[in-house]
């Protein structure tokens, strides 16, 4: 005895998620991003499933949509149509009318949920902990750093930088005891507080970059890269800008920041009296960065 297999019925795409075209892949074919605003998430898609959107009709079988598609002269089969619905329901990009689906989801979501030990076995590399939603924020302060982002800054920012430099080798065996200061209580208390205030100003460089080349910024927080914490700013939106130079310019925009910072703590360093100013100022311009390029150039 032969039981029928039941008919897939196409469900509805949601209409709140967007299509954004992007940037070239490697071998020239167009790209498109599946934003979806709800999840704050975005899709690489290409023509292929670009095409399966564009054309999708919700409420026929699966085999008459293939037969649509086919007269459009394209090609797909019922099971590579049946994997993209997967991908479509497992990420809740669909509008869950029929029970079915709305089953299936509780399931996947109730699979979701694990006790706080099994999370952290499969969460401990990265784990964010979103403390404060600035966008609103930054929309209302980006024109006021315009100036920090002119050549004018950067040349004066270079100037003061090479000035530090330079006193600074000259009084070498100065510059470098400092170090060992970092090893007291106190060294080590003025450090941490040092490496709060530089990693600040980090994200808030990634931040307002994403803000003025038109990205939001949903969240900003604490992070723990392999159950160690630091800063992070939530700038996936930047997934829907097509140029690539813009792109690397919020990813680098931390740490140009910190090198800026640096380059301006050796240059006050100079000219600071011996205390716990100059101590900062002296962790500013040596491990802050440093220990910025260790972690954003960490294969993690």
């Amino acid at each position: 005895m032969f039981i029928e297999e039941q008919k897939i019925i196409l469900p509805k795409i949601r209409d709140d998620l967007k299509l954004l075209e992007t940037s070239v892949a490697e071998d020239g074919s167009k790209r498109w991003l599946l934003f979806d605003p709800v999840q704050n998430r975005y899709f690489n898609i290409a023509i292929d499933s670009f095409e399966l959107i564009a054309n999708w009709q919700s409420d026929i079988e699966i085999e008459e949509f293939v037969a649509i598609l086919e007269k459009k002269n394209y090609d797909i089969d019922a099971d590579s149509l049946k994997i993209f619905l997967d991908f479509l329901i497992n990420n809740n990009l669909i509008v869950c009318e029929d029970l079915k689906y709305t089953n299936r989801m509780k399931i996947s979501l109730k699979q979701s949920k694990q006790n706080i030990f099994k999370w952290l076995i499969h969460n401990y590399l990265f784990i964010r902990i979103p403390l404060v939603k600035p966008d609103l924020w930054l929309e209302k302060n980006k024109n006021k750093v315009d100036f920090l982002y002119s050549s004018l800054w950067q040349n004066i920012v270079l100037v003061l930088g090479f000035i530090g430099v330079i006193f600074a080798l000259r009084d070498w065996e100065n510059f470098t005891s400092t170090f060992m200061y970092l090893f007291s209580k106190e060294g080590f208390f003025y450090y941490f507080l040092s490496l709060v205030f530089v990693k600040s100003f980090h994200e808030l460089g990634h931040a307002f970059t994403a803000k003025r080349l038109g990205c939001k910024v949903p969240t900003m927080g604490v992070a723990f890269l392999v159950m160690f914490p630091v800063l992070y700013t939530d700038t996936t939106n930047a997934w829907k800008l097509k140029s690539k130079y813009q792109r690397l310019k919020i990813v680098v925009a931390g740490m140009k920041v910190e090198l800026y910072l640096a380059l301006i703590a050796t240059f006050l360093w100079s000219f600071a009296p011996d205390g716990i100013l100059k101590s900062i100022l002296f962790i500013i311009a040596t491990t802050s960065w440093i220990s910025s390029l260790l972690i954003n150039l960490s294969p993690f």
